[in-house]
C-alpha cells in the first residue's frame, strides 16, 4: 500500500524483509542473522568506509532497540533532538513533552538494558518524534511485532505526524503480522485435543531486576508477584500489554532471572524450570547457525535433537502447506533457527516450553505452522506449553488464559512494581 507519504510492504521472509531494511537505511546496520563473517564484513564497511553512508533517515529495527544507542530514555531523545535538529529544539520541555506523549516518564532515567520490550519499543517511537525537525524520511520494520493493541494508536499518531509534515514514512511487514482477525477454526483444530496440565505456583516471588542505576553501587531492585496458584491446561496463553513484566515472569520461570521466594512448576511427569525461546531469536541464537544450535546439547542428546528438528521442519511444512497453497522450497534461516531452538528445548523434557511472542520475524502463515507443530511434538512428549503473546491470533488455540498486569508497588523503595496474574476464561 502507498500513499503520497506512507508505504507499506510485505514479506513471507525475514530474510526478505531485513534486505529490503538495510537497503533503505543504507547499510547502517550490519546483519546479525548470516553468521559472524557477514556481521564483521558490515560492521568493518561502516567503520572504515563512512563516508559511503548518503542520505540519513531515522529508522526503527525490528528488535527496536538496536537503535537506542545511549544509557536511558532521557539520553535517547537529548541525541536525536541534538543530531537532527540543535541546542534549539532538544530542551528539558520537548524531551518532557515527548516522554508524556509516549508514556515514558516512569523509565524515563531507568537504563535502557532494563526497560521491557514495549518500554525499548515507546522510546524508539518517541526518538523518531524528537528526529522529526530533520526532515529524515523514517523507516520501520514490523512495527505491529513489537507493539499491542493498546499502543497501536502511539505508532498511528507517530505517522500522521510525519506525513502531516509531508516527510516519507516506510512500513517493512511480515505477511498477515498487522491481521487482527481469529485463527481459522480448521487451522487451530489440527493440534488435537490435550490433558496436559501445568501447575503454577508463586509464593513471595521477588523477581531481580538487577541494579538500577550502577552495576557496583546501585540498589538491586526487584519485582514483586502476587501469590498464585494457578492450575494451566496447554497449551496456555499468557496476555497482556507492552511492559506489564510477561517476559519477566517467563525467565524467572525458567531459570533465566534471579528470585527470591516460592516459583514452581509441576506438570504430570516432571517439575523444576522451564525453557524459554525469546523474541528475539537473533540474539539468543548468538549468531550460531541452525547446526551449531543443535548440537550445543550434551552429546547424549544430540542425536534426539537434531530427529526432534527433522520432525519439526516436515510437520511445518504440512502445516503450511494448508488451503492448498506450497510453502516455501525451504523454510528461511530465521525460521529454521527458531525450530532448532525448539527442538534442543524439548530434547531436554523440561517442566514447560515457553515461546515469547514466536510470531517475531516470521509472517503469519508460517509462525501459525510453527507454533502448531511445536506445540504437536511437545505434546507428544507430554511437555506442556506456554506462549506469550499480544495478539488475538492464538485466543482459539490456547485452552487456558492468563493476563498479567502490572501495578505500582507499595512494597519499599526498592520494589519497584507488583505483577498480578489472572486466570481468563477460555
Amino acid at each position: 500500500m502507498k500513499t503520497s507519504c506512507l508505504s507499506i510492504e510485505y514479506f513471507s521472509t525475514h530474510q526478505e524483509r531485513e534486505a529490503a531494511f538495510a537497503a533503505r537505511v543504507n547499510g547502517m546496520l550490519p546483519q546479525r542473522l548470516a553468521g559472524p563473517e557477514s556481521f564483521w564484513k558490515d560492521f568493518n564497511r561502516l567503520v572504515q568506509r563512512p563516508g559511503k553512508i548518503r542520505l540519513p533517515v531515522t529508522h526503527i529495527p525490528a528488535d527496536p532497540r538496536q537503535c537506542l544507542a545511549f544509557s536511558s530514555a532521557r539520553q535517547v531523545l537529548w541525541a536525536a533532538g541534538l543530531t537532527c535538529t540543535g541546542p534549539e529544539t532538544a530542551t528539558a520541555r520537548t524531551i518532557g513533552r515527548a516522554a508524556d506523549m509516549f508514556g515514558l516518564e516512569p523509565v524515563l532515567d531507568q537504563p535502557i538494558r532494563s526497560l521491557s520490550g514495549g518500554e525499548a519499543a515507546k522510546t524508539a517511537l518517541a526518538k523518531a518524534w524528537m528526529a522529526l525537525p530533520g526532515k529524515r524520511p523514517l523507516v520501520m520494520a514490523s512495527p505491529s511485532g513489537w507493539l499491542s493493541a493498546s499502543n497501536a494508536g502511539l505508532l498511528k499518531k507517530l505517522v500522521d505526524h510525519y506525513t502531516a509534515r509531508q516527510v516519507p514514512v516506510s512500513i517493512l511487514a511480515m505477511e498477515g503480522e498487522d491481521d487482527s482477525g481469529p485463527m481459522e477454526p480448521a487451522t487451530a483444530g489440527k493440534i488435537p485435543k490435550s490433558s496436559l496440565f501445568l501447575n503454577l505456583e508463586c509464593r513471595r516471588l521477588e523477581i531481580s531486576l538487577g541494579r538500577a542505576v550502577n552495576t557496583l553501587a546501585g540498589a538491586n531492585v526487584f519485582g514483586r508477584v502476587k501469590d498464585t496458584c494457578c492450575h494451566l491446561a496447554s497449551p496456555c496463553l499468557i496476555t497482556g500489554d507492552n511492559g506489564q513484566g510477561k517476559s519477566l515472569l517467563a525467565k524467572a520461570i525458567c531459570g533465566a532471572l534471579p528470585f527470591r521466594g516460592r516459583l514452581k512448576t509441576a506438570s504430570r511427569n516432571r517439575s523444576g524450570p522451564g525453557r524459554l525461546i525469546f523474541q528475539d531469536v537473533v540474539a539468543q541464537a548468538m549468531m550460531r547457525d541452525p547446526s551449531q544450535i543443535l548440537k550445543s546439547v550434551n552429546s547424549a542428546r544430540q542425536t534426539e535433537a537434531a530427529s526432534l528438528c527433522r520432525r519439526l521442519q516436515q510437520t511445518w511444512r504440512a502445516l503450511a502447506s494448508r488451503s492448498g497453497s506450497a510453502p516455501p522450497a525451504r523454510a528461511d534461516r530465521l525460521l529454521r533457527i527458531k525450530l532448532a531452538l525448539a527442538a534442543v528445548r524439548l530434547a531436554a523434557r523440561p517442566a514447560v516450553l515457553i515461546l515469547d511472542e514466536p510470531d517475531w520475524g516470521l509472517s503469519r502463515r508460517a509462525a501459525e505452522a510453527f507454533v502448531l507443530a511445536v506445540i504437536e511434538r511437545a505434546h507428544a512428549l507430554d511437555v506442556p506449553v506456554i506462549l506469550i503473546s499480544h495478539k488475538s491470533w492464538w485466543n482459539s488455540l490456547s485452552r487456558s488464559r492468563i493476563r498479567v498486569v502490572k501495578s505500582p508497588s507499595s512494597g519499599g523503595q526498592d520494589c519497584r512494581f507488583t505483577i498480578g496474574l489472572k486466570m481468563e476464561g477460555c
